[in-house]
C-alpha cells in the first residue's frame, strides 16, 4: 500500500522568551506571524511531501491486513495508526488418538475412552 502525505494543518502552541536583546517582544504578534507563515507554508510542503513515498505492508504475515492508515505528529512523539481486517486462519485438526500408558506399576489403572466413559482396571 502507497501512502500519500497530506498535511491539514500547522501551528505553534506556545512562544516563550527567556532574554531579548532588543527589548520587550510582543508574543502574541510574534505567534500570530509564525502561525500565519505556517498556514501559508501548507501548500508548497504538501506538493513536496506528495512526491514522497511511504510503503505500508498490505498483509501482515498472513494474519491481518491494513487499512485506514494514519500518521500524526504530536508535542514530542509520532503516532502510527491503522485498523486491521484479521484474516481467517486455516489450520487442519489432527484427529483424536487415545492416549496408552503402561499401568504396570500400579494396582489400578484408569481409562477415560472417547466417550468420556471411565473405565478402572485392576492390574493384578
Amino acid at each position: 500500500m502507497q501512502l500519500k502525505p497530506n498535511v491539514t494543518g500547522l501551528s505553534m502552541a506556545d512562544i516563550k522568551v527567556v532574554s531579548s536583546t532588543v527589548g520587550e517582544v510582543n508574543t502574541a504578534l510574534l505567534k500570530a506571524m509564525i502561525n500565519e507563515g505556517l498556514y501559508d507554508a501548507k501548500a508548497p510542503l504538501n506538493s513536496f511531501i506528495q512526491t514522497q513515498n511511504i510503503t505500508i505492508p498490505q498483509n501482515v504475515s498472513g494474519i491481518f491486513e491494513v487499512s485506514e492508515p494514519t500518521l500524526l505528529f504530536h508535542a514530542g512523539f509520532i503516532e502510527l495508526g491503522f485498523t486491521p481486517i484479521f484474516l481467517p486462519q486455516l489450520h487442519a485438526s489432527a484427529p483424536y488418538v487415545e492416549p496408552v500408558y503402561d499401568h504396570s506399576m500400579f494396582r489400578t489403572s484408569m481409562t477415560i475412552t472417547r466417550d468420556d466413559k471411565v473405565i478402572i482396571r485392576n492390574n493384578e
